[in-house]
């Protein structure tokens, strides 16, 4: 199974650089410019995923922080790592445990790199291969529900 990262960032720049990397290492990215769109879709039953990297300043409702915590309620082992162009001050106080914080600018790579050390729990695999089956086998069946006429 392949692992899973959210990236959260506002800057396009940033998040297409932090995107292509981790995909050129083999990793399934999905990315979203605001925390309020990565709630909606952490939210849904059908999304999984193992590591969070997110801006900690995002325009919205909802900044780094918030979604962090929030993720980590829904995922209690997600891997959390932040990203910051303010000083890292805050990070003791409003950090989710056993997170990592870069401030930019900072090495793409040093990035990839931190999370390809992120260890792998086998529950976690064991949730994200039923979550996948889940969500393909919904998608098999939806294609062959009955369509108005269909018995006429």
């Amino acid at each position: 199974m392949t692992r899973s990262v959210l990236v959260v960032e506002d800057e396009p720049v940033i998040a297409w650089l932090v995107e292509e990397a981790l995909r050129c290492q083999g990793y399934d990215v999905l990315s979203f410019g605001t925390a309020d769109a990565a709630v909606d879709c952490l939210s849904d039953l059908h999304y999984w995923c193992h590591v969070l990297v997110t801006d900690v300043r995002l325009p919205g409702e909802l900044n780094g922080w918030s979604l962090a915590r929030f993720a980590r309620e829904r995922f209690p082992s997600l891997q959390v790592i932040y990203l910051t162009g303010d000083s890292m001050l805050s990070w003791s106080a409003e950090k989710v445990d056993n997170s990592l914080i870069f401030q930019k600018p900072f090495v793409v790579s040093s990035l990839v790199a931190a999370v390809g050390r992120f260890p792998l729990r086998e529950q976690d695999l064991e949730t994200a291969t039923q979550n996948h089956l889940l969500h393909d086998t919904r998608n098999e069946t939806s294609q062959y529900r009955a369509q108005p006429g269909d018995y006429n």
